[in-house]
């Protein structure tokens, strides 16, 4: 998969992309109880960590389109 999409839309976009995966599977087995080790609920701290995440891939992603416009 990042093989196919790192030419589409970059190599820093699709690392983003598995760091917010990686953050955002944890914390919803956490929260979710699934395997059984015990739910952690999501407290504040760990939401603004996935906001900050989510918003650094939606800046990664826009921010050249942003600077283009910008430049025209």
């Amino acid at each position: 998969m990042v093989i196919l999409l790192a030419p589409r839309i970059g190599i820093s976009a699709v690392i983003l992309f598995v760091v917010s995966a990686q953050v955002l599977a944890p914390g919803s087995i956490d929260h979710l109880d699934l395997f059984g080790a015990g739910a952690s609920r999501l407290g504040a701290g760990r939401l603004i960590g996935i906001a900050l995440v989510l918003a650094g891939v939606a800046f990664v992603q826009l921010a050249p389109h942003v600077v283009q416009e910008i430049q025209q």
